[in-house]
């Protein structure tokens, strides 16, 4: 969790300090920047206009396989879904969201939908 507005992120397929890949996600600018270094010249992969907000736990997730590389943040979810978060999952081409809730005092996470997107917010409501 960020406490402030610097830039949170991850670093993977770490070879050395000149190679490897950097997913970084910035508050001040807010951006989320994706970004590879080959024998220390950085290239921009993906730049994407979005912020987080502060003091918020998001999960970052990279998957690689071989040359190809997703990454996914999970989201809070507003409006009449406040308090639950979504996160993308695939599988075997097909997309799905998940919805959770986090019990801070019990220390438990709530699970309360997996479905394609499609009809996703309205199962949630449902449940």
């Amino acid at each position: 969790m960020s406490e402030d507005n610097d830039k949170i992120g991850l670093v993977f397929r770490y070879l050395d300090p000149d190679n490897f890949y950097v997913l970084s996600w910035g508050k001040e600018r807010e951006e989320l920047l994706f970004t590879k270094v080959v024998d220390g010249k950085t290239t921009e992969i993906l730049r994407k206009k979005l912020a987080y907000e502060e003091e918020t736990w998001y999960q970052l997730q990279v998957d690689v396989v071989g040359n190809e590389m997703s990454a996914y943040i999970d989201k809070p979810l507003k409006g009449d879904l406040r308090g639950w978060r979504s996160y993308p999952l695939s599988q075997k081409g097909n997309s799905y969201r998940l919805a959770y809730k986090v019990d801070e005092e019990k220390k438990q996470v709530i699970f309360g939908s997996v479905a394609t997107r499609q009809g996703f917010y309205d199962d949630l409501r449902k449940s």
